[in-house]
Protein backbone atom coordinates (compact mmCIF):
# COMPACT_ATOMS: atom_id res chain seq x y z
CA UNK A 1 0.00 0.00 0.00
CA UNK A 2 2.48 2.52 0.85
CA UNK A 3 4.65 1.75 -2.14
CA UNK A 4 1.45 2.31 -4.32
CA UNK A 5 1.01 5.88 -2.17
CA UNK A 6 4.32 6.85 -2.59
CA UNK A 7 4.28 6.30 -6.52
CA UNK A 8 1.39 8.72 -6.83
CA UNK A 9 2.33 11.54 -4.26
CA UNK A 10 3.44 14.54 -5.08
CA UNK A 11 5.97 16.71 -3.53
CA UNK A 12 4.26 20.15 -2.60
CA UNK A 13 7.21 22.37 -1.09
CA UNK A 14 5.30 25.36 0.82
CA UNK A 15 6.52 28.67 0.82
CA UNK A 16 6.31 31.52 3.11
CA UNK A 17 2.88 32.81 2.82
CA UNK A 18 0.96 29.50 2.34
CA UNK A 19 -2.08 28.59 4.32
CA UNK A 20 -2.16 26.01 6.21
CA UNK A 21 -3.53 23.68 9.00
CA UNK A 22 -2.32 22.32 12.25
CA UNK A 23 -3.21 19.26 13.38
CA UNK A 24 -4.38 18.55 16.67
CA UNK A 25 -2.81 15.95 18.27
CA UNK A 26 -5.38 15.47 20.98
CA UNK A 27 -7.83 14.13 18.85
CA UNK A 28 -4.96 11.09 17.39
CA UNK A 29 -5.93 8.04 19.34
CA UNK A 30 -8.73 6.38 18.21
CA UNK A 31 -11.98 6.64 20.22
CA UNK A 32 -11.56 10.14 21.09
CA UNK A 33 -13.71 11.65 18.46
CA UNK A 34 -16.52 11.49 17.08
CA UNK A 35 -17.07 11.48 13.26
CA UNK A 36 -17.79 15.07 13.14
CA UNK A 37 -15.24 16.72 15.31
CA UNK A 38 -12.84 18.88 13.93
CA UNK A 39 -9.47 17.18 13.47
CA UNK A 40 -7.36 20.73 12.81
CA UNK A 41 -7.00 23.87 14.21
CA UNK A 42 -8.19 27.08 12.13
CA UNK A 43 -5.75 28.32 9.50
CA UNK A 44 -2.78 29.29 10.04
CA UNK A 45 0.14 31.38 7.72
CA UNK A 46 3.75 30.61 7.37
CA UNK A 47 6.16 32.92 8.21
CA UNK A 48 9.13 31.76 7.87
CA UNK A 49 11.42 28.16 7.39
CA UNK A 50 12.89 27.31 10.17
CA UNK A 51 15.01 24.06 8.73
CA UNK A 52 14.36 21.04 6.60
CA UNK A 53 10.44 20.86 7.12
CA UNK A 54 9.85 22.47 9.78
CA UNK A 55 7.94 26.14 9.83
CA UNK A 56 7.04 29.17 11.98
CA UNK A 57 3.66 29.61 11.77
CA UNK A 58 1.43 32.78 12.73
CA UNK A 59 -3.02 32.85 13.25
CA UNK A 60 -4.88 34.87 10.73
CA UNK A 61 -4.81 37.54 12.71
CA UNK A 62 -1.05 38.29 12.97
CA UNK A 63 -0.17 36.55 16.33
CA UNK A 64 3.16 33.81 16.31
CA UNK A 65 3.13 30.56 17.25
CA UNK A 66 5.56 29.95 20.35
CA UNK A 67 7.29 26.89 18.99
CA UNK A 68 7.75 25.90 14.87
CA UNK A 69 5.77 22.81 13.56
CA UNK A 70 7.73 20.31 11.63
CA UNK A 71 5.52 20.00 8.00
Amino acid sequence: MKSLFDKKAKDRPLQRGDLVLRWDVQWEDKGKHVKFDPLCFVPFRIVEERGNNTYLLENLDGELLELPVNG
